[in-house]
């Protein structure tokens, strides 16, 4: 990601990009190197490994707020957000789900009322969005699909325990299809 290049491209100076270049960097998304300016920084095994302990906790946690929390609405925002990607699995628009995934994440993290977990939560995932979506792999919508709607029921039964245990299993899921993507056939 070359400054001058990105300034161009969002006709800005070079001191706004230069700000978003930092800050990217000192978020460990990207790497700035000598002679190639700043690039995407790559995930390693181990990246994947430590983001999704910590992904995994912090998913439960939200989950098991939400589920406290009994706000108006969330339950039947994430149905809907789970009917619509029921319909676009049988498309395979893999780029579509993945949207609504992050949707149905953001109202499920939203729903916890806690500002510092929401924003944890969102750095993490867009450390994870570095990697090829899990949408890709066999099967795995369709697993995300029965995932969530195990999330959704504990939700609704107000079922805490429930709620974090469904939301640990999804991302101990994901974690192993972000691992498979790394490790290969």
């Amino acid at each position: 990601m070359r400054e001058d290049e990105l300034a161009a491209v969002f006709q800005v100076s070079r001191t706004p990009v230069r700000e978003a270049l930092r800050r990217l960097s000192d978020e460990g998304l990207a790497v700035k190197t000598a002679h190639h300016g700043t690039v995407v920084a790559p995930l390693t095994l181990e990246d994947i490994l430590a983001i999704y302990v910590v992904r995994e906790d912090l998913e439960g946690l939200a989950a098991r707020l939400a589920a406290g929390r009994r706000r108006p609405g969330v339950v039947a925002a994430l149905r809907e957000i789970h009917g619509d990607m029921v319909v676009t699995a049988t498309s395979g628009d893999v780029a579509r789900m993945s949207r609504q995934n992050l949707a149905f994440h953001r109202v499920l993290r939203e729903a916890a009322g806690n500002p510092y977990l929401e924003r944890f939560l969102t750095q993490v995932e867009h450390a994870v969005r570095r990697v090829p979506s899990t949408f890709t792999h066999p099967g795995r919508p369709q697993s995300v699909l029965e995932e969530h709607a195990v999330l959704i029921d504990a939700l609704a039964r107000d079922d805490a325990d429930g709620a974090e245990q469904a939301a640990r299993t999804h991302m101990r899921s994901a974690r192993a299809v972000r691992l498979a993507f790394l490790l290969g056939p």
